[in-house]
């Protein structure tokens, strides 16, 4: 079983966001890159356990770190294109894990 690669283009998209985009403007905004490591430390932790039994935990410890990224943009994240379509970028993504948790054979 490979990773599905929509979930690497839509976590290497996010990460990118959030490690280059938004710190453009020269002021390096801690929480935004530690948000961007954590997407590329999952993507590594999924690609890392395929096949393996903890692959179902990493799918579980990625879609809550992604849903925990969307909802703590609810109150405080801004609402520009560029916001939207990261937010996008995220239900998606956690819609693809879901779908990659469900073809992971059964225990």
């Amino acid at each position: 079983m490979k990773v599905n690669p929509l979930i690497v283009v839509l976590t290497l998209f996010t990460a990118i966001v959030h490690l280059v985009v938004l710190n453009l403007n020269g002021y390096v905004f801690l929480p935004f890159v530690l948000n961007g490591l954590g997407f590329l430390a999952l993507l590594s932790a999924l690609m890392w356990s395929v096949g393996k039994p903890q692959a179902r935990w990493v799918h579980y410890a990625f879609i809550a770190y992604t849903l925990v990224t969307i909802a703590a943009w609810v109150p405080m994240g801004a609402r520009t294109v560029l916001a939207y379509a990261t937010k996008g970028a995220e239900v998606g993504l956690v819609i693809a894990l879901v779908q990659s948790l469900r073809s992971l054979p059964a225990k």
